[in-house]
């Protein structure tokens, strides 16, 4: 008399781990990631250079929150919030900065090593904290209020 194993048939393996990619994926879009992330692979021929202002903010955003739960004020000011930089391609020319200073009075020619853009604009590293990207972050640490000026 033959004996069959007790085990779970192929199909149902092979169904639960698409179940378990198609979970993943419903709960990452809803998370707000994949609409950027789309947004990204649609783009066709455009070649994305640094960081979307968008998602710079974003990103401000979550260091601020993760900022709040420091309970020293040299945490703060040596917290993500307050330490990362970004670079933003804020005239979309594909290119980040390059001319050496600001106010628009560059030629494209000048341009080779600096973070100014063409319209005047710094487009490297920029802060959290700056008039570019302006996420505002506050928090109570030990009585005393801490802002993004305590960086």
């Amino acid at each position: 008399m033959a004996k069959r194993g007790q085990g779970l048939p192929l199909e149902l393996i092979v169904l639960a781990a698409i179940a378990a990619i198609v979970l993943i994926l419903i709960i990452a879009f809803t998370i707000g990631g994949g609409s950027t992330f789309l947004t990204k692979i649609f783009q066709g021929g455009q070649q994305s250079v640094g960081d979307d202002l968008d998602n710079a903010k974003a990103s401000c955003n979550s260091l601020c929150s993760q900022a709040k739960l420091v309970t020293t004020t040299s945490a703060w000011s040596s917290s993500s919030y307050c330490t990362k930089s970004f670079s933003v391609d804020l005239d979309n020319d594909g290119q980040l900065g390059g001319c050496p200073s600001g106010g628009g009075a560059n030629s494209k020619e000048e341009c080779t090593g600096g973070i100014y853009n063409l319209e005047g604009n710094v487009e490297r590293d920029l802060d959290c904290r700056g008039s570019t990207i302006n996420v505002a972050c506050s928090a109570t640490i030990g009585g005393q209020v801490v802002t993004q000026s305590d960086c």
